[in-house]
């Protein structure tokens, strides 16, 4: 059903992660993970469907009391409505977790890990994540889901590979990783870089 209220989970997702966000940040980082989100939850339409998606999500928050702007137009949450806004925000946090895991890696690891040895990496971390605070998420630590992620970033030419088949970040998705460790929970981001240091 996810596909009926993406762009609202889209919504909650970003501002359960950030506190605040402009209109502009949440719908160019939103058209960036987009083609990520659609391979996995089998989504229909392309990123301009998308962004119809987020504005009818706005849209019903603010009429319902769940959503204001604050002095400079920045998107926030009304804590004592945004009960349904922060439930439709869990149908994407483990995917959207997952996806920053991925990329955070890459960036620390930048030239050093081959595909296959990324995705164990990537899959150590957040199984260990999943077992201290989603223990009922398998979902979060699949490994095939890592595999299908970088998949899609060397699809996507976000990622490519020396003559030793070893992965580094493309120039392209310089401004996707710029969020992603902001897309991580605290206790995430604490696993991340302590894996990264090992």
């Amino acid at each position: 059903m996810l596909h009926h209220f993406v762009g609202a989970a889209w919504l909650g997702f970003c501002l359960s992660q950030f506190g605040r966000i402009s209109e502009r940040q949440l719908r160019r980082l939103g058209r960036q993970l987009y083609p990520f989100l659609r391979a996995e939850f089998h989504l229909a339409g392309d990123a301009d469907e998308f962004d119809r998606h987020i504005t009818a999500g706005i849209e019903q928050a603010q009429a319902r009391g769940m959503l204001k702007r604050d002095a400079r137009g920045r998107l926030q949450a009304c804590d004592d409505r945004a009960a349904n806004l922060r439930a439709l925000a869990r149908g994407l946090n483990f995917a959207l977790q997952r996806y920053a895991i991925v990329l955070v890696a890459l960036q620390q690891r930048r030239g050093e890990l081959r595909a296959g040895a990324l995705e164990a990496h990537c899959h150590a971390i957040a199984t260990r994540l999943a077992l201290l605070h989603e223990p009922t998420a398998p979902e979060f630590f699949q490994r095939d889901l890592f595999r299908i992620f970088i998949q899609g970033l060397r699809a996507a030419g976000f990622v490519v590979s020396d003559a030793d088949e070893r992965l580094s970040l493309a120039l392209p998705a310089t401004r996707l990783v710029r969020h992603a460790a902001a897309l991580l929970p605290p206790e995430a981001r604490r696993e991340t870089s302590a894996k990264a240091a090992t």
